[in-house]
């Protein structure tokens, strides 16, 4: 039930997975193991529409649906022996994943610099083969735009997921009555979905 004023979610939209361990949603380790570090730099909110940051303002610490999903998983076996080691990953952990990423405010980034990224093609005389594929030149200003506004739902999309696995660290907590550091709770990595 994380609810930002305008001014705490254009911080999001530029710190990503440090605001949300800056404001106590897990460890400064976990910066360290998330791709980026939880942060592209060169975020543009003000290239973030009214209406995606509207629908990003109560979203924060969500789920969502589709093909989002927490759950507690088994490793039952190991293929990669280093790589597993690597990550800390043996046989008979138990792990959780999560699988979500920027929820509506990323969706709105999307459908909007799509409509206009339409035009592109036109606009700087290239054909495409299919309408899908819609681009526009990456020094454009529709380019940029896009980019900066891109950046800053990534960053959305960190804080997130390092939100939601704090509070799936809390759960656990609570359930098993141990501490996140007794029970061996820490982050093996976040990437962009």
């Amino acid at each position: 039930d994380i609810r930002l004023n305008p001014q705490q979610e254009e911080e999001v939209l530029i710190k990503g997975a440090r605001w949300a361990v800056e404001n106590g949603y897990g460890q400064p380790e976990d910066i360290t193991f998330t791709e980026a570090n939880g942060e592209l730099k060169g975020a543009h909110p003000e290239k973030v529409s009214h209406r995606a940051h509207e629908r990003g303002k109560n979203q924060l610490g969500t789920l969502g649906s589709g093909n989002h999903f927490l759950e507690i998983q088994y490793v039952e076996e190991i293929f990669e022996p280093e790589i597993a080691k690597a990550f800390g990953l043996e046989k008979g952990q138990v792990t959780l994943m999560i699988h979500t990423g920027s929820r509506g405010l990323g969706h709105q980034v999307c459908t909007e610099y799509l409509e206009t990224m339409q035009n592109c093609s036109q606009k700087y005389g290239f054909k495409l083969p299919d309408r899908q594929l819609a681009c526009a030149p990456f020094h454009s200003d529709e380019g940029q735009n896009y980019l900066g506004a891109m950046r800053a739902a990534a960053n959305y999309a960190w804080a997130n997921r390092q939100i939601l696995m704090s509070l799936s660290f809390d759960v656990l907590e609570k359930i098993l009555g141990k501490s996140a550091n007794k029970l061996g709770l820490s982050l093996v990595y976040d990437l962009a979905h």
